[in-house]
């Protein structure tokens, strides 16, 4: 199987299973209601170092043996983990390097999960040869399809501040800049005093009395990503060594403390879990799934590694997924490029930390309760969706999204506290989303070539590479929209000089003088001068207001109050055969919509079917053979969904197909409520009048 391409013949189905956790006469009634349930795959061995290692040098493989025996005789496939995220007790206990330390210097314990500095050597070397020893015993194992590398980097605890991380990050200091100069320069070390003399004065970024430095916070955080990465590039090299042919991924997660751009390129296939909660926004649910794919360049298909079947027990209220929510989710991600659909967990634990968490088998026990019957209707379903496994899903927009300005942008001293990245990143997405436009989330350092609009809220960090590169991208006829905080700053948090946006002014055609910043409650009005299609008439702005002066671009709208009142809020500029569209502003989200619904009809970014507010869709493609050529309308499937709580009418532009049910719609139809279609275009199904 290439790395390029990890497909199944069907939507994996299933999720962590612990056996290790239930007597053997247990184990045969699990895969009795598993199968019953359409569960065609179980993860297995996510927590169970100490179980699989009981000593240093002693090895228990024999319950695991028979466990993968009897999976593998029920018809199932194994996705098989790396415990690593659990070392084992004895493992804290012999080695002094372990264990990590915290940003007060006080070390963590044991008795809880993911509890290892990412530099201990000792933990490293341990991680690789349990590694080792499920890849020599079970790599040419029938059931096995896929390695699971570890848990949920970087939840928890995603840095350490040990005297080791201290040393290395002296070390990953060197190697990144070269002299001490270089970094004193970097980091404008000028600043309150704090320059080096040499690398051994360097520190990790531990309490200070006020606040640290951005830049040595941001490097911090880039040293701590790539630490985490080595703890699992060094499993992964492993398990290709004993198994070249079985794809290895990781679950990940949207952790705040790790850039997972930087981790792609070392995963087969896009692994992560979510967990929206009960009457999540379905627009930010999609956009996680959106940035996910987009990990990848957003075509390739992912893994849902993890989502609750009914509830999980960590939030401070965990309500149960209402009955359909279950299936809306699930089919949402689908929708969005799952191949796989998969819970955390088979059966609900008697005890530990996560006992009232959610399960497809209850602490009841049986086929009886509702979640199971929802999950086991559910299997059905995507038994019918096997056709389409491997079918990409072709955005023509992309929303760019980054860890290191998300880091810089809530690094204390903050312009605003209100202010969040997430936050105005989606914005922009839930605007495309409602106006039925399909989105890629990807990093700015992704080829945009193939889009027709582009949007970068608060892109911070601009160097003259990625300044090149949009330049390139408009100049060929894209749409480029820039919001606030755009370009003020390099990638090391140095402001550029010469009046912001900094290497982006030319490009959008105005200057930023300076900016309000507008508190919570407190709003300002933006009046639209030169309507474009829905935009139009006036919205409130929030939060930050910048003073812009004209360079070339036309104002579209203005401020209606304070002392910059009549200057310029939103405004385009035409450069070659595209242009940029400049926001100054956090405008109310009816004005985001209007802005970004002019902007799609403009750039025929809207799916062709009129939809009532709260429905979703989405399409998936047939793989075009690597050829960027114009597809056949038969080559797709049109998934619609529900996410009111009441059915709705909605008129089909042609006959279809339901792979869900078997049956023809065409014509005006009413959808469920939480209700979902898989639509193919079916030239058969009579067309209604």
């Amino acid at each position: 199987m290439s790395r390029d391409e990890v497909r199944w013949n069907a939507i994996l189905y299933g999720g962590d299973y612990n056996p290790d956790q239930w007597d053997e006469a247990t184990w045969a009634e699990d895969l009795r209601l598993l199968r019953n349930a359409g569960i065609n795959a179980v993860t297995v061995g996510v927590f169970s170092w100490a179980r699989l290692q009981p000593e240093p040098d002693r090895f228990d493989f024999e319950w695991l043996d028979r466990v993968l025996a009897r999976v593998h005789e029920a018809g199932l496939k194994v996705v098989l983990a790396t415990p690593t995220a659990s070392p084992p007790v004895w493992l804290a206990q012999a080695y002094d390097d372990v264990l990590p330390v915290g940003e007060d210097g006080v070390r963590f314990g044991y008795g809880s999960r993911r509890h290892y500095c990412p530099n201990s050597p000792n933990y490293r070397r341990h991680a690789r040869e349990i590694a080792r020893a499920l890849a020599e015993r079970y790599g040419r194992h029938p059931a096995l399809i896929l390695w699971h590398v570890d848990n949920e980097y970087g939840v928890h605890l995603d840095r350490c501040y040990c005297d080791r991380c201290r040393n290395g990050f002296r070390q990953w200091l060197a190697t990144r800049y070269g002299t001490i100069d270089h970094l004193n320069a970097s980091w404008t070390t000028s600043f309150w005093g704090q320059r080096y003399n040499a690398w051994s004065e360097v520190d990790v970024p531990r309490r200070t009395p006020t606040y640290k430095n951005p830049a040595q916070v941001l490097d911090y955080r880039r040293f701590m990503t790539e630490s985490f990465l080595q703890c699992y590039r060094e499993q992964e090299e492993v398990l290709r060594e004993q198994t070249p042919d079985v794809p290895v991924t990781t679950n990940l997660t949207l952790a705040h403390g790790l850039d997972f751009h930087t981790w792609a390129p070392h995963l087969d296939v896009i692994a992560w879990d979510s967990y929206p909660g009960p009457g999540a926004d379905p627009a930010e649910v999609a956009a996680r799934h959106d940035l996910m794919r987009g990990l990848k360049g957003g075509r390739q298909p992912f893994v849902l590694m993890e989502q609750t079947p009914s509830q999980v027990n960590w939030m401070p209220h965990n309500p149960p997924l209402r009955p359909g929510e279950l299936r809306l989710l699930s089919l949402q991600a689908v929708a969005h490029g799952a191949d796989a659909v998969c819970y955390f967990q088979m059966r609900q634990s008697r005890g530990g930390a996560e006992k009232f968490h959610g399960a497809v088998i209850s602490h009841e026990g049986s086929e009886r309760p509702r979640v199971y019957r929802e999950v086991a209707a559910l299997g059905t379903e995507l038994q019918r969706l096997a056709p389409w496994v491997g079918s990409e899903y072709r955005a023509q927009t992309a929303v760019l999204f980054s860890w290191p300005i998300w880091w810089a942008v809530q690094q204390e001293p903050r312009i605003s506290a209100d202010v969040d990245y997430v936050r105005e990143c989606m914005r922009y997405h839930n605007a495309l989303w409602k106006h039925r436009a399909e989105v890629d989330i990807v990093s700015p350092e992704a080829d945009l070539s193939r889009y027709r609009l582009v949007v970068a809220p608060l892109l911070r960090h601009v160097d003259d590479s990625l300044r090149d590169r949009l330049e390139t991208y408009v100049d060929a006829g894209g749409t480029l929209v820039l919001t606030f905080q755009g370009g003020l700053c390099d990638p090391q948090e140095r402001v550029h000089l010469g009046g912001y946006p900094g290497p982006l002014r030319h490009l959008a055609g105005v200057w930023v003088e300076e900016w309000d910043i507008l508190p919570a409650g407190r709003t300002n009005r933006v009046r639209v001068n030169e309507p474009r299609g829905s935009f139009a008439g006036s919205y409130a702005a929030e939060l930050w207001c910048d003073v812009v002066h004209l360079e070339g671009a036309r104002p579209l709208a203005t401020f209606e109050t304070d002392y910059y009142a009549g200057m310029p809020a939103v405004t385009e500029h035409e450069v070659g055969r595209g242009r940029v569209v400049y926001v100054g502003t956090a405008l109310e989200p009816r004005g985001v919509a209007a802005l970004m619904g002019w902007l799609a009809a403009d750039r025929g970014l809207a799916l062709p079917i009129q939809v009532p507010p709260g429905v979703e869709i989405a399409r998936r493609w047939r793989p075009a053979g690597g050829t960027e050529r114009s597809p056949s309308e038969t080559e797709y499937i049109l998934f619609v969904l529900n996410h009111n709580v009441h059915p709705v009418s909605i008129e089909l532009p042609r006959a279809f197909i339901d792979v869900l049910e078997g049956k023809p719609i065409a014509g005006r139809s009413t959808l469920s409520a939480r209700g979902v279609w898989a639509l193919v275009p079916s030239a058969e199904a009579a067309r209604r009048p």
